[in-house]
């Protein structure tokens, strides 16, 4: 038998507390987090360390570092880019 229970963010955000992933995440990313699989899925199934494992929190540098290739000085290009990236994570 599955028992289907909805949650709430706040629920949502202290259940990665509860099972020790509290660190995984900041209780801002947990927030987004909650509102992206809220947004895209009907019912979320709460499984945190599978969320850990399929998320991460990365800061704009990070992601521009993962997804760019930068030199030592940033070219009008990965401005551009920059900009674009901070907007969409904004």
């Amino acid at each position: 038998m599955c028992v289907i229970v909805k949650i709430n963010k706040d629920e949502f955000v202290q259940a990665f507390d509860k099972t020790d992933r509290g660190n995984n995440f900041t209780t801002e990313a947990r927030e987004a987090l909650f509102g992206y699989l809220d947004d895209f899925e009907e019912d979320i199934e709460l499984d945190v360390i599978a969320l850990c494992c399929d998320y991460t929190e990365s800061t704009t540098a990070e992601i521009l570092q993962n997804y760019s290739e930068l030199d030592e000085e940033l070219s009008e290009k990965d401005l551009t880019t920059k900009k674009e990236v901070e907007d969409y994570i904004k």
